[in-house]
């Protein structure tokens, strides 16, 4: 697991707050401009929490518009052209 090192200020009370967040059996979603560091975070709280089960990123403006639902939720086999299978979303997974 790697270490989350820095000095500043605000990255001493984000991780305050992620340590708290640990503790409890809530989801938690991070939300940050690209680069900031939000699935590093979110990585540490997962180790730290003693939460069963993998830890998955989702970087939703990676995600087709069209196929959202789909990779978050899942699908049946046929529920859409290109459905050869059924599929765990990542909600699921998580």
């Amino acid at each position: 697991m790697p270490e989350i090192i820095g000095r500043s200020t605000a990255l001493k009370a984000a991780l305050d707050s992620a340590r708290r967040f640990a503790k409890t059996p809530a989801p938690v979603l991070l939300l940050g401009e690209t680069g900031t560091g939000k699935e590093l975070v979110a990585r540490w709280v997962h180790h730290h929490s003693g939460r069963d089960g993998a830890f998955v990123a989702v970087g939703c403006p990676n995600l087709p518009e069209d196929l959202i639902e789909s990779e978050l939720f899942g699908h049946r086999r046929g529920a859409f052209t290109g459905a050869a299978a059924d599929r765990v979303g990542l909600v699921e997974q998580a």
